[in-house]
């Protein structure tokens, strides 16, 4: 299984992450704001925000033996975006837990800023948080 789509299916399934999304966004949605690769542009609004995508990283073998690849890492990007800062840290606090007991660590981080790319309106900007996260296990 791709990395991006198991990510996706431990995010998408999980009860507390889909109520602090609908706590953060004010309304509860038929399906969360969730997507692997791209949000459909229809969804780019920001009253829907919170908004995740997942991303396939480059992932390797790390451990070869005599019959090939025996331990692989699998990375993801997490992207997403909030109204603010405190918003984003709530949803790291869940977050990393949830992808933790899939086996996948946060290594590394960028800050937490607006994203002009969301409005012109710096007022009505989202803040974009991006993590990446990895697994090593047997293939």
């Amino acid at each position: 299984m791709f990395p991006e789509v198991e990510v996706y299916r431990v995010l998408n399934g999980d009860k507390k992450l889909s109520e602090l999304m609908d706590a953060q966004r004010g309304t509860t949605l038929e399906e969360q704001m969730i997507f692997s690769s791209d949000v459909p542009e229809m969804f780019h609004k920001i009253e829907n925000a919170p908004l995740v995508v997942i991303y396939g990283l480059p992932s390797e073998p790390i451990i070869f033996t005599d019959d090939g690849a025996t331990v692989y890492e699998r990375a993801v990007q997490v992207s997403f975006w909030t109204h603010n800062k405190s918003e984003a840290l709530a949803m790291i606090n869940v977050i990393d837990p949830l992808l933790k007991s899939a086996g996948y660590v946060n290594y590394y981080s960028e800050p937490t800023e607006k994203d002009k790319d969301t409005s012109d309106n710096t007022k009505e900007q989202l803040y974009m948080t991006i993590r990446n996260y990895r697994f090593v296990g047997l293939g």
